[in-house]
């Protein structure tokens, strides 16, 4: 029985184990912003837009196709409708009229009504529309997915940043306590000044304060990575990637010099979709001028009677065309085609704009990048040099070579290098994200 106990103990234990082990989601950038495609709210939106497109174009279409309506009606007359005729036409004598009452108290009418469009100028522009508004949204689909995966690069950058961050102040901290506590001792021997003692103690309480602001930055990066997900903010995730795997993935040669095509820039193939809806809208103005065809068939059927066991139904059948053609519209129809020729000329105006603008957003983001990558060099080589006139004071201090005030400088001198040097690598990353977004091409 001990035994069978200790097995069950065992199999809840494995199964709690895996359960946690299961709930925390593990992502380097790649799966991150794969991830996002699939759950960001954005992204979902935008998938929804598409699939309304798609109905939308399915409904011009229908609009084509027969159409079907039937109607029933009742009518109780409770005074049957009286007409006053010659009485002549009755046998009576002429210049007198009489009152004659037509109809039946109960009248009940049924009718089907079969329509067909067989031509409309207007229709065909109007499914070509639907068309080119379903791509519209899929191109818009595709811009939403360029933003989401530059902004949960910059997230993911700074969670690895700020925690890196932290590994470093933890460290810090962790000499720093390892003084204090050896020059507490040597003060209690009298080898020491009581200046000393605070100085450290400064050091200290300043590495805790920048150790708790650190944290609450990085749960605000994780947060917002999280929502960038359409992860809950409750979840766990960890981060695959450490702060060197980031710095080794660096190819800032290839990057700037990557070749660039503006056609297949997600913001020019924006803007080729508008010029093909302004062409349709202008095509759809022009078609106002032409007459439109259909054709329709009804069957109807009558019944009108007093007492229910004489009704009898009497059918009417009935097929046709109707051709409607426009004449005169007061001008309305030309200042339309106008408008719709002008928003032509605007969207060509605005090709021009926008070949510039892409070009020179994509000059400046290269320039940024290679800017921010020397800088990260610089700052790199700048804290490497802090860190051995840090650790070389902390050796001159041990030795009494060296004061608490030449520490405490090299001290703040070091963690402003870090900070500076972490900064410059956010702002590279950044910038590579963003370089790597205008390059993408559709």
């Amino acid at each position: 029985m001990n035994k069978i106990i200790l097995l069950w103990l065992f199999v809840a234990l494995f199964l709690r184990t895996n359960a946690q082990t299961d709930s925390l989601l593990r992502f380097d950038l790649s799966e991150a912003q794969a991830y996002a495609m699939l759950h960001n709210y954005q992204i979902i939106n935008a998938i929804t837009d598409i699939e309304l497109a798609n109905k939308k174009v399915k409904e011009t279409r229908g609009q084509g196709l027969p159409q079907i309506d039937a109607s029933l009606s009742y009518r109780y007359n409770i005074d049957i409708p009286t007409s006053i005729l010659p009485a002549e036409i009755f046998g009576g004598p002429k210049g007198e009229y009489a009152e004659v009452q037509f109809g039946t108290k109960n009248n009940i009418t049924a009718d089907v009504t079969l329509k067909q469009l067989l031509f409309s100028g207007s229709y065909i522009t109007a499914l070509q529309a639907s068309k080119a508004y379903q791509n519209l949204s899929k191109t818009q689909k595709l811009k939403v997915e360029s933003d989401i995966k530059e902004a949960v690069a910059n997230a993911y950058y700074a969670s690895i940043i700020l925690n890196s961050n932290k590994l470093a102040l933890d460290s810090l901290s962790v000499a720093i306590g390892r003084s204090l506590l050896e020059t507490r001792k040597m003060f209690e021997a009298g080898f020491a000044e009581d200046t000393d003692v605070d100085q450290l103690d400064l050091m200290k309480s300043e590495l805790e304060a920048a150790l708790i602001y650190n944290e609450n930055e990085t749960q605000l990066a994780v947060s917002q990575l999280k929502f960038l997900l359409g992860i809950p903010l409750s979840q766990d995730i960890e981060l695959k990637e450490s702060f060197q795997d980031l710095l080794n993935q660096l190819e800032d040669n290839m990057l700037i010099n990557s070749d660039f095509r503006i056609e297949k820039n997600i913001q020019f193939i924006q803007l080729r979709n508008q010029q093909r809806l302004a062409a349709l809208n202008l095509q759809l103005e022009k078609s106002a001028y032409l007459p439109t065809l259909s054709a329709f068939f009804t069957r109807q059927g009558s019944n009108q009677f007093t007492e229910a066991k004489n009704a009898k139904w009497f059918p009417t059948t009935v097929v046709g065309v109707q051709l409607n053609v426009p004449i005169f519209s007061s001008g309305i129809r030309h200042y339309k085609v106008q408008q719709a020729k002008l928003e032509i000329e605007k969207l060509s105006v605005n090709e021009k704009l926008v070949r510039q603008k892409l070009e020179i957003d994509l000059s400046k983001a290269r320039s940024d990048f290679r800017n921010s990558f020397l800088i990260f060099k610089n700052r790199h080589k700048s804290l490497k040099h802090a860190k051995k006139i840090y650790n070389k004071t902390g050796i001159k201090y041990k030795n009494g070579m060296a004061s608490s005030m030449n520490l405490l400088q090299a001290h703040n001198q070091f963690l402003s290098s870090e900070k500076d040097y972490l900064l410059s690598a956010l702002e590279m990353l950044m910038k590579k994200a963003h370089l790597e977004k205008i390059l993408t091409q559709f």
